[in-house]
């Protein structure tokens, strides 16, 4: 087991995949921080003050919205090695979630309402069709 361990080390090349694991990562955090910025403002309710007031429903709602950004995200490193595909499919899956947001709300209507009195059901609810447009996407992906 130990040998197969310094194998597979020894066919790395750390000064190579290092810096480029560290570039991804910055890549990945601005990607995501710039998610959350634009996801939040765009909403009409205040998550986060929500959030930090326990409601449960909003957290929920905002991890699905979350979610459903990040899966496009593993797809698109697992098969990219570039960085500009990687923030162009990033772009589209912010797409894809705000096109979520703005048809989950129109066909369900009062989203905000019941994310402020704190509805987990209505926010598991919303949560989950974030997640699956997120899937939806990450699954074009995948395929294309």
């Amino acid at each position: 087991m130990v040998n197969m361990f310094l194998q597979a080390l020894a066919g790395l090349d750390l000064m190579e995949s290092v810096p480029k694991a560290a570039l991804w990562f910055v890549v990945l955090g601005g990607l995501v921080g710039a998610f959350m910025l634009i996801y939040t403002t765009i909403t009409p309710h205040s998550e986060f003050k929500m959030i930090r007031e326990g409601n449960d429903a909003a957290a929920l709602s905002l991890c699905g919205a979350f979610l459903g950004f990040i899966l496009p995200l593993a797809v698109t490193v697992r098969q990219s090695n570039s960085v500009l595909t990687l923030t162009v499919e990033a772009l589209f899956a912010l797409a894809i979630q705000i096109i979520a947001f703005f048809v989950i709300s129109a066909i369900l209507r009062g989203k905000r309402e019941q994310l402020e009195k704190g509805n987990v059901a209505a926010g598991r609810l919303f949560g989950t069709m974030f997640l699956g447009a997120g899937i939806l996407n990450a699954a074009y992906l995948i395929s294309g």
